[in-house]
């Protein structure tokens, strides 16, 4: 069980669309799926026909003398007729609406306006199909000019028949704002007139082929392929065209083997160096599970040539992982041994750090291993809990570190070593309280202590989260709290070579949605309740406290 999960109801939905408003909140967030389920209302007849009976008829004797006994035949006739039966249909209570799209509208301190929209086709097991579209702006903040907008949205649609299902995919995000920097203010105009035009549009398209899981045979598929593309903030360009074909064969019930691989073409511009970068992957296995023991073995190998600055990166390493049900639903116990290759493209660095400059050196992040043991399992109904403690060895691990107090570059260490640990607790009982909590811990040591890089700048050592949620009157209010607590974080070095550290903060946030009728509810949110200031890139403040409210219409 995740962290954060949500029902499909008119509150649960409206929350989650909350998060997207927030500042530094991801807009790729996705969205449980529909449970599609037939209904049927079957008119019941209650009927009963009176039963007939002839009149009595007294049958006399012969005389008693002759002691004789003469019967005969007769026939009764009647006019009676029933009255017909009577029909009436059971009066079942009448079904509430199923209200499977909405509109959601708010205003805040910040973000004026903000505004959700989401279509779907409702009730349909073989298919499914939706649009999901946000636009959120802010044009007033403490930072003097500190503005942005943000579109994003997705259209998606799935087929499912007896022999294979069908899916496909659009997703789209474009975005303006202002580089904020503190020292962006400095006197120098051309800094200045490019911050004030930075922004970019992501797009991607996926279609997918995939054997139905009624069809019941030994072999399996799933067939994708998948296109991305970036452009904008200052010319910059990058398309990336995937082939993602898996599959396997079940030799029995309890024995399958697989392939997983991945082909990846990468052209573009990025500052003065064309991207003309190549990646495949292929993760062959032997997999085996009878309901309490699953064994996993293969091996994992990847390979990236970069022709513009950098040369060819390969790694091949055995990967495996056991599960064993030690206790059934009380603990599992999870081991393993795992590698893997990240190409770090510009389409994802741009979006996790809207302040890159021009230039941007892109290597690929290996994981050279990775081993981890950990449990999971359920202490009561309702309360589940899982623990993970791993260590890995990663080369050319991303950094990124500010170069001239406005922008960003990114930078990659050598070898670095991460002693980590994370661990889950969630309690889901019922429909009307959830809460959980996570921790995650990483130790982390670099190659060289002399280097620009060993503060793994921006990895933050330490987070907790917590978060609960509890409805109330009659279901009609929902209220949730979050909290998230980040530890003390290397940022930077300033212009004396000292170390700059983000102190440890914590970020508060309260949500409450009122359901006034089936279709229409009103909500309030508020964020930074105890107004922190700490900044997420160095230079760049957030937002202090933050409060948004509006209304859900749903139909």
């Amino acid at each position: 069980m995740t962290l954060f999960r949500y029902s499909l109801t008119l509150a649960a939905v409206a929350a989650a669309s909350l998060s997207f408003a927030q500042p530094g909140g991801s807009p790729l967030g996705g969205r449980d799926s529909l449970v599609l389920e037939n209904e049927r209302i079957e008119d019941v007849i209650e009927s009963e026909k009176p039963f007939i009976k002839p009149p009595y008829q007294e049958i006399k004797k012969g005389p008693d003398s002759k002691n004789t006994y003469n019967s005969r035949d007769f026939y009764v006739g009647t006019n009676f007729e029933p009255p017909p039966p009577d029909i009436k249909p059971a009066e079942l209570p009448k079904p509430e609406p199923f209200t499977n799209q909405f509109i959601k509208l708010g205003i805040g301190r910040f973000v004026t306006p903000y505004a959700h929209l989401y279509l779907h086709n409702g009730k349909d097991a073989t298919r499914n199909y939706g649009l999901d579209f946000t636009h959120f702006s802010a044009h007033r903040d403490k930072v003097p000019l500190r503005r942005f907008r943000e579109d994003y949205g997705t259209a998606q649609g799935r087929i499912m028949t007896d022999a294979f299902t069908a899916a496909a995919k659009l997703y789209v995000f474009n975005t303006s704002y202002f580089n904020y920097a503190d020292s962006a203010f400095i006197d120098n105009a051309a800094l200045r007139e490019d911050s004030l035009r930075t922004g970019f549009t992501r797009l991607a398209l996926g279609v997918s082929l995939a054997s139905s899981p009624t069809l019941g045979e030994r072999y399996f598929y799933d067939a994708g392929l998948q296109v991305k593309s970036i452009f904008g903030n200052r010319g910059n360009t990058e398309t990336q065209l995937r082939v993602l074909p898996t599959g396997g064969y079940k030799i029995t019930d309890n024995v399958s083997i697989q392939l997983n691989t991945e082909l990846n073409v990468i052209t573009g511009k990025v500052g003065n160096l064309n991207q003309g970068r190549f990646y495949a992957a292929a993760s062959p296995f032997i997999y085996f599970n009878n309901g309490t023991l699953s064994l996993k073995g293969g091996i994992q190998t990847n390979f990236f040539a970069n022709r513009a600055d950098s040369p060819s990166v390969s790694n091949l390493f055995p990967i495996g992982e056991i599960t064993y049900q030690v206790a059934p639903d009380v603990f599992t116990l999870v081991a393993g041994l795992s590698s893997g290759m990240d190409i770090n493209s510009y389409y994802d660095q741009l979006f996790v750090n809207r302040y890159l400059g021009q230039d941007v050196l892109i290597r690929p992040t290996v994981e050279r291993f990775r081993v981890y043991l950990g449990g999971k399992g359920n202490l009561n109904q309702g309360l589940d809990y899982s623990v993970t403690a791993y260590y890995k060895q990663v080369a050319n691990q991303l950094i990124y570190r500010s170069f001239d107090s406005v922008y960003f570059r990114p930078l990659y260490d050598s070898l670095t070593r991460v002693t980590g640990l994370h661990a889950e607790l969630n309690y889901d009982k019922s429909e009307h309280l959830r809460t959980g909590t996570a921790v995650t811990i990483n130790l982390y040591n670099t190659a060289n202590a002399d280097s620009l890089t060993p503060n793994a700048f921006f990895l933050t050592p330490i987070r907790v989260d917590f978060f609960a949620a509890y409805k109330f009157l009659e279901d009609k209010l929902t209220a949730r709290a979050e909290l998230s607590l980040f530890g003390a974080t290397p940022v930077g070095i300033d212009g004396n070579g000292e170390l700059i550290r983000r102190n440890l903060f914590p970020n508060i946030s309260v949500y409450g949605d009122y359901r006034i009728t089936k279709g229409f509810s009103v909500y309030l949110w508020a964020g930074n309740l105890i107004g922190i200031n700490y900044q997420r890139w160095l230079n760049y403040p957030e937002r202090g406290f933050d409060i948004q409210g509006g209304i859900t219409l749903a139909f």
